[in-house]
């Protein structure tokens, strides 16, 4: 056996053996990473299909942070969650509060140190049977917050205990007595406005919601004359407005903007594009927001907006943490993201795909590396402290 003699030749060979040995590393630096227990309710009520979407991100979140559950020191798997369970031929079951007695309720209660509700949206008859395949909206199956998971709430606020809600959580199909419940509970109003970028507003685009096209042309002369990219804006009321990029935008994604102190706190870029669902929300000044979306507009686009009542510069993220209760609110669809359900005990991995995704500004997964998993990450951090602080 010859080995080289030169320099150069050592070094490429060293590379490429540390290169073959880097998942082994990473893996090992993510085992000997101190494991960190939260046990936390997760309520999902949109659960299609098995990828459960809706929050199997948050779940890998938690899996590469090591935070496991306090009770018996498992890490989370994707169905650690209340709400839609689908099965094998259109069949399903459910498994939320709706159901426990008091006793069952006050026990899960009291053991949990969380709540995040990562989806309330629900699931409805055309996606899921399917014979009931149609173009329009359908019946609803599943979904919306109730009136229990208010009370829940209230008990969580007034524990002090930690509580993150997101997108549409208020909006349809929950009952407006329950909304405005949420609203006054957390000192923040939904305006009945919601919005989602599209990458292509051609109606030949499968993901845009053919309701949504039917609904524009019958209130805009039967006409659909879109081909770049934009958002929609739909009210509560079905109504729709559609912005174009370049006629009524001058940058066709909502940019989420973080103020130099909010950023150095939760590791956030000072601005970043959001390409998905997102709703427009109005709080009080009890509560802090962390980012704020804007809207950049052209003349017509502002025409258009003023004309129906459309903030152009509104929350992306609000938080309450002023000592009597701990709350945040993200103002879009944040933990449904398409990510890989690989490698999560690998340390070093977000910093890999925060990099790469980097290239791509206006994709779903560029916005989780760069924001969502962060912003969790310190606020979970945080979260854990205190508890360790209070000996919990």
């Amino acid at each position: 056996m010859t080995f080289p003699k030169n320099k150069i030749s050592w070094i490429i060979i060293i590379f490429f053996i540390a290169l073959l040995l880097s998942p082994l590393i990473m893996h090992l630096f993510w085992v000997l990473k101190p494991e960190k227990s939260i046990d936390i309710i997760i309520v999902d009520k949109t659960v299609v299909n098995n990828q459960k979407n809706e929050h199997a991100s948050l779940n890998w979140l938690l899996n590469n942070l090591k935070i496991n559950r306090n009770s018996d020191k498992t890490l989370y798997s994707n169905d650690d969650y209340y709400g839609f369970f689908p099965l094998e031929n259109e069949k399903f079951y459910i498994s939320d509060f709706e159901k426990m007695d008091s006793a069952e309720l006050k026990n899960v209660l009291n053991k949990n140190q969380m709540i995040y509700i990562t989806d309330t949206y629900g699931v409805y008859s055309n996606e899921w049977y399917k014979h009931a395949l149609t173009a329009e909206r359908s019946q609803l199956i599943y979904g919306g917050l109730s009136k229990k998971e208010i009370e829940i709430l209230k008990f969580f606020k007034d524990q002090k205990k930690l509580i993150i809600a997101e997108f549409n959580c208020i909006g349809s199909p929950t009952e407006k007595s329950v909304r405005n419940n949420f609203e006054e509970l957390f000192h923040i109003r939904w305006t009945g406005w919601m919005g989602r970028y599209f990458s292509d507003l051609s109606e030949t685009n499968p993901d845009i919601p053919h309701w949504l096209v039917n609904n524009f042309k019958k209130q805009h002369q039967n006409k659909w004359s879109f081909s770049k990219s934009g958002i929609a804006f739909v009210n509560e009321n079905d109504k729709i407005e559609i912005l174009e990029a370049g006629r009524d935008l001058t940058a066709s994604t909502p940019i989420i903007y973080t103020n130099k102190v909010n950023s150095a706190k939760y590791n956030l870029p000072k601005e970043i594009p959001y390409p998905y669902w997102f709703d427009i929300l109005q709080m009080e000044d009890i509560n802090i927001p962390i980012s704020l979306y804007h809207i950049n507009t052209t003349g017509s686009g502002d025409s258009i907006m003023s004309r129906n009542g459309i903030l152009k510069t509104f929350p992306a993220v609000i938080s309450h943490n002023a000592g009597d209760y701990e709350f945040f609110y993200f103002a879009g669809d944040f933990a449904d993201n398409n990510i890989s359900r690989n490698f999560s005990h690998f340390s070093g991995i977000p910093f890999i795909k925060s990099v790469e995704s980097s290239f791509h500004e206006d994709d779903r997964e560029n916005f989780y590396w760069n924001y969502y998993y962060p912003l969790m990450s310190k606020i979970l951090e945080k979260y854990y402290d205190s508890l360790r602080v209070k000996g919990l």
